[in-house]
């Protein structure tokens, strides 16, 4: 619960807007108000745990080429708003793209009926972010 103020985290860190990225496919949101709701979540985590370092992590990449560029298209958004309001961009497209910039789609959950473009990570892309964070934690939280 971000309301219970006994909370003092030294860093938090934030990977939001999947779905913002299909609404902008879907022609219900554009661009900029998909990155103006992740820079409210961004505020709002800054004025609860002002104290905190905000790593604000990249958004994943997508499958299908539209999505991927609206993605890329967010990121590049939101790593300018971070340099200019002193917060970490994290990029994680290494660890699930191929050099070629493709996807590798084995850290993904596979598209169902009810997950269309398999943007969530599987356990085994779980694993390898969480594996990532952690190095990341120890070599630049203190």
């Amino acid at each position: 619960d971000l309301a219970d103020t006994t909370l003092k985290p030294s860093a938090v860190y934030l990977m939001c807007g999947t779905n913002n990225v299909n609404s902008v496919y879907y022609g219900s949101k554009d661009v900029k108000s998909a990155e103006e709701d992740i820079i409210k979540v961004i505020c709002y985590l800054r004025d609860v745990f002002p104290s905190a370092k905000i790593y604000i992590i990249n958004l994943l990449p997508r499958y299908k080429l539209g999505r991927t560029d609206i993605a890329h298209e967010i990121n590049r958004k939101l790593k300018h708003y971070c340099g200019n309001n002193s917060l970490t961009f994290m990029e994680t497209l290494h660890l699930f793209n191929l050099k070629n910039g493709y996807r590798r789609n084995e850290f993904f959950v596979p598209s169902t009926s009810n997950i269309e473009d398999n943007c969530h990570l599987n356990k085994v892309g779980v694993t390898r972010l969480g594996k990532f964070l952690k190095y990341w934690a120890h070599q630049h939280v203190h």
